[in-house]
């Protein structure tokens, strides 16, 4: 019983390796956030398959693709970090996505900016390892 209370202690102080603790409470704040106001529509996972998916049209942005209409990058490059608190804070013209600016305070905005931020980078990190698994198996 002690080494599961020790190993359970111990996962939950590293939480993400390679956070600090200000950006591991920025996570959790940006999660709680989304999970708020965002995964009715966008889902959990980031896939766009929330609840109310089928209610929506357009349908939810897919953040797990990394595609993203309103951006200042090149078309097929991933939106900034601004990119993505802009699209957060003015709203989706034409879309069921609101603004969210007079109903979020900014520190909120900015923190959901960035877990939104992560659904899509994962996705590259693992694309990333699999090559590089690839790689070595060739060698």
């Amino acid at each position: 019983m002690k080494h599961l209370f020790c190993g359970l202690l111990g996962w939950l102080m590293l939480g993400h390796p390679g956070m600090s603790c200000a950006e591991q409470h920025e996570h959790a704040q940006g999660k709680a956030v989304y999970d708020d106001n965002c995964a009715h529509c966008h889902g959990y996972e980031g896939d766009g398959q929330g609840y109310a998916f089928e209610n929506v049209f357009p349908k939810p942005r897919d953040f797990t693709s990394g595609m993203f209409k309103i951006r200042t990058t090149p078309t097929g490059e991933e939106p900034t970090l601004e990119d993505l608190y802009n699209i957060i804070r003015l709203g989706m013209p034409g879309t069921t996505m609101p603004a969210w600016e007079k109903v979020l305070p900014e520190e909120h905005l900015r923190e959901v900016s960035t877990y939104v931020e992560q659904f899509y980078k994962e996705e590259d990190e693992e694309d990333e390892e699999d090559e590089e698994d690839e790689e070595d198996e060739e060698d």
